[in-house]
């Protein structure tokens, strides 16, 4: 369960591997996992703490190594998962067989258990060697091939080197102190009445770590039937694997067995203690753990101040958001280049009638914003909506100039059946605000103009329109292309537009027929 996420990872390395984002990614955020954690299991007392740091940074590693990418290793990424699911479930049963025996989990009280149970102490001894690398264990086949992975990464192969093998030495030390030190030493007195467990309880994890010596020396075992596959589906690649236990006198092999050495020294000096422990606990300010909990709070209280501000239930202010956004989004495609050419001697003569159309919308406009009458200015909006229609008849679209007029007569009433119901006239909003609002209004309405006329400088295909001139009577029936087009070709669009429009009208018809009485809880 705890490896789903690298399962997902290796499983988009196909698709996602090879570019820098995720590389370069994987690489800092699984090494800084992969360190931090083998520190930190170093100062744990309780053996589940140890076991559990070490599986982050033993989770840390397969990131890390499925972001350095090459078929190295990721070959070593297949051989590592089932190199660490063997000694490290052999060592979580060992450590449940403990705290069931003994009642205890602190390491730094628990010694000579190998003498009441000496099938688990065996156990431990072969997992703790296995999660340390030690030759004829598959621990050790797959630490060479780490180091081998790394040492030729490029540019950086030996810093990668140096981290992978910082912290293969620390794993060494705590697999150490939960698979050996438990068992060695003499047993203290409060743990001589400890029983030997039931054969049901060691033999498990004895055969876990009989399988990491078993595939350690032969290796060919799993080479085809474990390890293949899983590479082929990680790099995406049909290339053969040889899986050998020794690879010669190299420079790999030395940094394995240094790593051996330096993490069987500070095994002997390092001892886990309380008071170790608890001097970490002063950089629980910078712990990734604190880190992400604040993190999440600061997000959770900069969505509830944005939820407020963007959620404020005022239509003006989500009006303004949404025209201030697009024309952010407009502003920023025009300034990165606008293609419009305009062939005057293309364009039609300017009648006197449409002059003086022009003119009254423009006054009428105007006198809309300026007038402190709410009649007035509704007033004045509807001789623009009226305009706009003889517009659409100067330019043969009588259907047009019929639907805006409805629409406008309509809009008009009824701000007129409103006006009755609210109170009088006031003007709440600031010098400020309303020159902020013009400032946008004027924007828009350029970008408006500017996205119009670009419109005409795009290819446009016009076989759609003949298609629905020449067909319109002779399919649909009908000689009005547009209401063809709108009850029949798009008639499914028509009939679910209609049904929103009915249901918004059936909410609203609710809310004023909604009569709620104080005295009653709702």
């Amino acid at each position: 369960m705890v490896k789903a996420g690298i399962f997902l990872l290796a499983k988009m390395t196909p698709l996602l591997g090879g570019t820098p984002a995720w590389n370069h990614t994987l690489m800092i955020v699984g090494g800084i996992t992969m360190v931090y954690a083998a520190i930190h299991s170093l100062f744990r007392v309780d053996l589940k703490g140890i076991l559990a740091y070490s599986t982050i940074s033993a989770l840390g590693i397969l990131v890390f190594l499925i972001g350095v990418g090459t078929e190295k290793a990721l070959l070593a990424v297949g051989i590592f998962i089932l190199t660490h699911a063997l000694y490290k479930a052999a060592l979580f049963l060992i450590t449940g067989i403990i705290d069931y025996q003994t009642g205890s989990r602190d390491v730094s009280q628990l010694k000579g258990l190998q003498h009441v149970m000496k099938p688990v102490a065996i156990a431990g001894f072969i997992a703790a060697l296995s999660s340390a690398g030690f030759p004829l264990f598959l621990g050790f086949l797959s630490k060479e091939i780490m180091y081998e992975a790394t040492f030729k990464y490029a540019e950086i192969g030996i810093l990668l080197t140096a981290a992978i093998v910082l912290t293969k030495i620390f794993l060494l030390v705590a697999g150490f102190w939960a698979g050996i030190s438990p068992f060695t030493g003499e047993l203290p007195e409060n743990l001589k009445a400890t029983k030997k467990p039931s054969p049901i309880l060691w033999v498990p994890p004895l055969l876990l770590g009989v399988g990491s010596v078993l595939f350690g020396v032969f290796p060919a075992l799993i080479e085809q039937s474990l390890i293949q596959p899983v590479f082929a589906n990680i790099s995406g690649l049909d290339t053969s694997i040889y899986l050998a236990l020794w690879h010669g006198f190299n420079t790999v092999l030395l940094l394995s067995i240094l790593t051996l050495i330096i993490g069987t020294a500070i095994y002997f000096q390092w001892k886990p203690s309380e008071g170790k422990f608890a001097r970490t606990l002063r950089f629980e300010k910078i712990s990734p753990q604190t880190l992400l909990e604040g993190f999440a709070v600061g997000f959770h209280t900069f969505a509830g101040v944005w939820t407020r501000a963007v959620q404020n239930g005022y239509l003006r202010n989500y009006v303004l958001s949404i025209l201030a956004f697009l024309t952010v989004i407009m502003g920023y495609r025009f300034y990165e280049g606008v293609s419009i050419y305009l062939d005057w001697n293309q364009l039609s003569e300017i009648t006197p009638s449409e002059v003086i159309v022009v003119t009254l919308m423009v006054i009428s406009i105007i006198f809309a914003i300026v007038s402190t009458s709410r009649t007035a200015s509704i007033v004045a909006l509807g001789v623009v909506g009226f305009a706009n229609c003889l517009f659409f008849l100067f330019y043969s679209a009588p259907d047009l100039a019929m639907t805006q007029f409805s629409i406008d007569t309509l809009t008009v009433l009824l701000f007129m059946l409103v006006l009755f119901k609210l109170p009088k006239n006031k003007i709440f909003s600031s010098k400020r605000i309303r020159i902020r609002d013009a400032v946008l209004s004027v924007l828009f309405g350029l970008l408006i103009a500017i996205l119009t006329l670009e419109v005409f400088e795009e290819p446009s295909v016009t076989d759609i329109s003949k298609y629905y001139a020449d067909n319109a009577y002779l399919l649909a029936k009908g000689r009005n292309v547009v209401n063809v087009i709108l009850v029949d070709y798009r008639g499914m669009d028509t009939l679910v537009e209609t049904t929103v429009l009915i249901i918004a009208a059936i909410g609203v018809f609710s809310l004023i027929k909604l009569n709620l009485n104080p005295s009653k809880e709702q």
